[in-house]
């Protein structure tokens, strides 16, 4: 019984995180400069501000809430407390592999310019 509970439940929700997952803004945006070739320590920094400054937004519309605003906001607050934290964390993860491409040097641009005989060319 528990798990015909838990099936129509959890079959619904991913049903609609499939369709909405290519379609939500926030996921276009990442998927975008996850698409880059370059990516800064500024890209990072974007990022992590962007994902902050959700947050802060979503304590802002929580606030409102509480001053009798009406309750569907929280669901505004939610969304903007999700994308806050996916683009902070999103962020941190660009930070730390662009300072690891530093440190070990960018091996992704010179094997895909190396030729058949394993030279890079110049």
């Amino acid at each position: 019984m528990p798990m015909l509970l838990i099936a129509s439940v959890i079959v619904p929700v991913a049903l609609v995180h499939r369709y909405l997952h290519p379609y939500a803004p926030s996921n276009l945006l990442l998927a975008r400069w996850r698409r880059r070739r370059s990516r800064r320590i500024h890209d990072a920094a974007v990022l992590i501000a962007l994902g902050f400054a959700a947050i802060a937004l979503a304590h802002a519309v929580h606030l409102v809430v509480l001053s009798g605003a009406p309750r569907w906001l929280y669901v505004v607050v939610m969304l903007l407390a999700w994308d806050g934290m996916k683009f902070a964390g999103f962020g941190v993860v660009t930070a730390m592999r662009v300072m690891v491409s530093a440190l070990v040097g960018d091996v992704r641009v010179r094997g895909a310019s190396a030729g058949a005989s394993g030279r890079v060319a110049h």
